[in-house]
Formats: structure tokens, C-alpha cells, sequence
């Protein structure tokens, strides 16, 4: 048990820290603010799971199974416990009952164990349904993958390996444990001993097994459907039950991090860390003189073969925040975000979720290169800004210095790089100690690389996607990110725009309207102005073309 622990628990930090390392890949971003909103979010739509009851069954499948492991938490400790000692039972919930003020003597183990058997029936339930979506209607907005059918399998096998342990456990502690160890059979009496000391003293004479709605409904069944096996028979499938629950459930931690399942760990701190602003709202992207002064130092930067420490928009995976690189962490590809978006259901290229698949594979695909590198994960965004000239010319937006967007080293004979920036800067981080020097991070574009341009102009903005997601996935700031840095820098856009753009350079609008034909709309209506009344409390803003 303990080599069985320690080496899948080592196995799951070093993968889960991977994560970590990687999440430090996107750019800082405060998430801390108004704590008490964030706290009454996080009961509300990860605890409660709010936005769950939007597809009913699968909604209440999901709630049975996220309840249902978080009170089977106590019982994968109490079986952890019991490869130690077999007669554990987390000090409070064995047979004999505990004594409590005012109750006295109370059954906490028998209340518990009730609990659990119909928390777990539950579970059963929720995952026979999902296997159900998946395989057998094959839900269309779901990404069908083995894996998620594997993850199913894991679940099942678990919940019926822990019905099987209780089951065989009642048998031979009930009609086997005294006739056995009274017959002389030491070795098989202690193997019975062993998986039966859990529920109780051995009895002074063999019983007879039946099924019992309290307290364990599910285990007494199992125990009436197997009372005719052989004592061997039930002590290898108590054995064969006991170690499909302890092991299955550190087998499921470590796929974690390699799936979508990673959001059983990620979307309590996706919730929490949402954003608070007004639905809708985007990113300030700096008034008119500052959107000019960027664009100029940026195109002064393309010719020096440079680009901005702060770049404009997102260009590269390494342009979103870490919070976005949270967002990636916590898809659960359930589909609901495309199962509502007006441009993938009326046939456009965009899809919600396949946008946050290929970004999140994007990046999982670079970790290597992101992690081992000299400077960690903050190494590689400081890499990416020094290292790319325009914006994606070539294959992954090279520059002249040599096939990672160097020179040998770039370097002067003073340890300082082309462009004045000491050494120092690039120094190993704390948490990458041993870094690979022969490692280097290339800078990819997204566009074009990863993500077509069509993609982002299908969508409307609508936020619908948003509204749907229930771990609370943002998608209109990422797309509208990219947006920006493809108009901004790049120059590119649908030609349709262009007449638009124009306007809004001209008039101020994108209809084209004419400055002095703002109010033309008034005419022959009685509508006050702010001339008329400088001081009206309220100004109703009627549009840019008013």
C-alpha cells in the first residue's frame, strides 16, 4: 500500500507541478480583488453547480457524482488506512459506536456507511448516464474520446469494487469467520480475519446473510448474490474490490493532468478567480493617442527586429494571461458553448470549444519547450519578445537571426545582448534550477499556426458561449485579444471592415455619418439637449452617430 501511495502520489505531483510551471507561462493579471464576491461565486456556480441545471440530466448526473466523491473521500482514506491496519476505521466509525453529549451511543460508522452506499449508488448512476451520452446516443456537442470513456470505466469499477469488498466482507464475517477459524484452517482464518476484523469481534456462531436497507444497501445485495461462493472465492474478491478502489482512485488523480478531466481540480480556482466585471466589458485598450503611440513603437520595433515587452493584443500563446491559461486547464469539452453560439450553428468555422482545444493543445504541445528552457516559463515569454521580427514570417514567424529567431547566443563581447539587455535578465528561475540551455522556445503565431483567421471574425460577441459555460470559461476576450493585435499590428482584416474602419476614422461612427448631420434624428421630435438643459442630472446617450 504505502509503495502503491508514494509512487503514484510522485508520479501526480511531478505532473501537476508541470502544470503549475506552465500556468506561469501567460502574463500576471490581478484575480484577488472583492473576495466576498468571489467566495459567493464560487458556492454558487462550482459548489452548487448552477449552470449544470441547463442540460437537466446531465446536470444531475454531474451533481451526483461531484457530491458523491466528495463523501467518498472519507471512504478512500478509511481503505488507504486499512492496507496498514484492517480493523481501521478513522477512530470514529467502527462497529462499536461512539459516545456522544445528549445522544448518547450513536452508530456514526452504520450512519455513514449508509451514506455512502447511496452517495455511491448515485455515482454509479451518473457515470452509466454519461457512458450513456457518449457512447451510446453519442451526444453531439461532446468530444467523444477514449479517454473520457476510460475515465467512466475507472468510476464504475470503482463504485462495483467497493459493493463487491463490503459484500464479500459480510459473508465471511457473517457465515464463514467462526466455522473457519474454529476448523483449525490458521492461514485461511487469518486471510478471512483480515478482510472481515473491519465490521466487528468474531462472532460466537455463524449467521445467516441477507439484504438490509440500513445500513448498507447496496453491500448487503452484493453479499446475498455471492453467499454461495467459497470462502477462497470471496476473500480473493474482497481483495480483488478493496484494491480497484485504492488504487483505481490514484490512477484516476494521474490521468488529471493529462485530460479534460483536469477540471476536477481546476474549475473550483477558474471559478474564483472569473472575471467580476460587468458582463460584456473589454479590455481598455487605451484611448486613441496611445493605440497610435503602441502601433508606431511596434512597427519601429519590426524594423529593428525586435518587438514590444508589452505586446498589443495577443499574438502567441505566451500573450495570454494566466488566467486564460487557466481557462485552457479547465475545458471540460462538454460542448455547451458551441451547442449555443450562433456562428457554429449556423454553419461558421468558429466553434467555442474547439477554439479553447486547440489553444490548450497549442500549449501543451510546447511544454517541453517552455519548462526546460533557460528562464523557466517566464524565460520563454522573455524569449518570445526578443526573438520574433514582424509577425509570423516563415513558417513560425523567425526573424534573420537563425533558426530559432537568434543569433548564435546575441550576444556582445560585454555580455550583453543586440539589443543592450544584460545577461542577468535571463538568469535561471528559482523553480527551474537545471535548465537546458539547448532548449529554446520559438515564437509561433497563432494565427495562421493554430488558430484561422476566420475563427475570429465569425464571432459575434454575443457572449453566449460565456452564459452557458459552467466553470466559467471566458472566450469574447481571448478572440477580441487577437483581434486587436491582427488590426492593430498586422493590418489584417476582413475586407468587409474596411468601409467600416474608415468611418469610424472619419465620423466617428460606423455608419459614416456626418458631423453635422448628428442630429438630424430630432427633427420634427421634441428632444431636450444638454444646451438647453446644462443641468439635467442624466444625459441619455443615444449612440456614436447622435
Amino acid at each position: 500500500m504505502l509503495t502503491m501511495l508514494l509512487g503514484l502520489f510522485a508520479a501526480f505531483c511531478w505532473s501537476a507541478n508541470r502544470r503549475w510551471q506552465l500556468l506561469k507561462v501567460g502574463r500576471p493579471i490581478d484575480r484577488l480583488d472583492d473576495l466576498g464576491e468571489r467566495l459567493k461565486g464560487t458556492y454558487v456556480y462550482a459548489f452548487m453547480q448552477k449552470k449544470m441545471d441547463y442540460y437537466r440530466g446531465a446536470g444531475l448526473a454531474h451533481k451526483a457524482i461531484f457530491v458523491g466523491f466528495m463523501i467518498l473521500l472519507l471512504n478512500t482514506l478509511i481503505l488507504w488506512g486499512r492496507g496498514f491496519d484492517p480493523s481501521f476505521d478513522l477512530w470514529i466509525l467502527g462497529p462499536e459506536g461512539v459516545e456522544l453529549p445528549v445522544l448518547g451511543v450513536v452508530q456514526l460508522g452504520h450512519f455513514y456507511d449508509f451514506i455512502k452506499e447511496t452517495v455511491a449508488t448515485l455515482v454509479l448512476l451518473g457515470a452509466v448516464f454519461f457512458l450513456y451520452l457518449r457512447v451510446g446516443k453519442q451526444e453531439a456537442r461532446m468530444t467523444h474520446s477514449g479517454e473520457a470513456v476510460l475515465i467512466l470505466f475507472i468510476i464504475i469499477v470503482m463504485m462495483i469494487g467497493d459493493f463487491a469488498y463490503v459484500g464479500a466482507s459480510q459473508v465471511l464475517y457473517t457465515k464463514y469467520w467462526t466455522s473457519v477459524c474454529a476448523g483449525g484452517e490458521l492461514e485461511l482464518c487469518e486471510s478471512v480475519g483480515t478482510v472481515a476484523m473491519h465490521l466487528g469481534p468474531m462472532p460466537e456462531a455463524a449467521g445467516t446473510v441477507s439484504w438490509g436497507l440500513y445500513p448498507t444497501p447496496m453491500g448487503s445485495l452484493f453479499a446475498v448474490l455471492m453467499q454461495g461462493a467459497g470462502v477462497q472465492q470471496l476473500v480473493t474478491l474482497a481483495h480483488l474490490g478493496f484494491w480497484a478502489h485504492a488504487t483505481l482512485v490514484m490512477v484516476f488523480l494521474n490521468l488529471l493532468p493529462h485530460s479534460k478531466h483536469f477540471h476536477v481540480i481546476t474549475a473550483i480556482p477558474n471559478v474564483f478567480t472569473r472575471n467580476l466585471e460587468p458582463p460584456g466589458k473589454l479590455a481598455f485598450a487605451g484611448t486613441s493617442e496611445a493605440i497610435g503611440e503602441t502601433v508606431m513603437a511596434a512597427y519601429e520595433a519590426m524594423e529593428a527586429g525586435t518587438t514590444l515587452d508589452k505586446p498589443f493584443g495577443v499574438s502567441r500563446i505566451e500573450d495570454f494571461s494566466w488566467k486564460a491559461i487557466l481557462d485552457f486547464y479547465t475545458c471540460t469539452e462538454c460542448g455547451r458553448c458551441s451547442d449555443h453560439c450562433p456562428a457554429h450553428r449556423t454553419g461558421k468555422i468558429l466553434s467555442p470549444k474547439q477554439f479553447t482545444i486547440d489553444l490548450r493543445d497549442h500549449l501543451y504541445s510546447r511544454e517541453t519547450e517552455f519548462l526546460d528552457r533557460k528562464g523557466g516559463p517566464q524565460g520563454a515569454v522573455e524569449d518570445a519578445h526578443h526573438a520574433h521580427d514582424g509577425h509570423g514570417d516563415g513558417d513560425h514567424g523567425h526573424d534573420d537571426h537563425g533558426d530559432h529567431g537568434h543569433d548564435d547566443h546575441g550576444h556582445d563581447d560585454h555580455g550583453h545582448d543586440d539589443h543592450g539587455h544584460d545577461d542577468h535578465h535571463h538568469a535561471p528561475m528559482p523553480d527551474n534550477p537545471a535548465p537546458n540551455p539547448d532548449i529554446e522556445s520559438a515564437p509561433i503565431d497563432l494565427v495562421g499556426n493554430v488558430i484561422h483567421a476566420d475563427v475570429l471574425w465569425a464571432c459575434t460577441t454575443c457572449r453566449a458561449c460565456e452564459e452557458q459555460c459552467p466553470v466559467m470559461i471566458s472566450y469574447v476576450d481571448k478572440i477580441v485579444d487577437m483581434r486587436r493585435n491582427l488590426v492593430m499590428l498586422r493590418g489584417e482584416f476582413p475586407a468587409e471592415l474596411q468601409k467600416t474602419f474608415s468611418a469610424l476614422e472619419t465620423n466617428g461612427n460606423p455608419w459614416n455619418i456626418t458631423r453635422m448631420d448628428r442630429a438630424a434624428w430630432t427633427d420634427g421630435l421634441d428632444v431636450p439637449l444638454m444646451s438647453d438643459k446644462p443641468d439635467a442630472e442624466v444625459l441619455y446617450w443615444v449612440g456614436c452617430a447622435a
